[in-house]
């Protein structure tokens, strides 16, 4: 298990890697520097454990709600979803013919439901 770096939120980590955790992200903030930049930092110095955020699930959507243009630049189907309504928009789960997926969609109303992948 490791805390969310946002909100302290104990996650379910994969394959035993701290840095890697179910339906969250990993952001390597000291390694998306420069010189000059907000982290002033060297970024192709090897970093033997970088410093990163680790974000659960709920805070990745406040991150991408909050920056909207960055989320339009992500597809939907990027982490898998098992619950009978999708989790966000970018979730996808197998298909029940079993060919394809299906991915989490908002309708004309701003409702979240399971829709045919592409």
């Amino acid at each position: 298990m490791t805390e969310c770096d946002a909100c302290g939120f104990e996650q379910k980590t994969l394959f035993g890697n701290k840095h890697q955790v179910e339906g969250g992200i990993t952001i390597p903030f000291r390694a998306l520097g420069h010189y000059g930049g907000f982290t002033d930092n060297e970024p192709w110095e090897e970093i033997e454990d970088p410093e990163v955020w680790v974000l659960c699930h709920d805070c990745v959507l406040h991150f991408l709600r909050a920056f909207p243009r960055l989320a339009a630049t992500l597809v939907p189907g990027l982490h898998p979803c098992e619950d009978s309504v999708p989790c966000c928009e970018w979730a996808w789960k197998p298909h029940p013919s079993g060919s394809g997926v299906l991915v989490g969609k908002k309708d004309e109303t701003g409702v979240l439901a399971w829709a045919e992948g592409n």
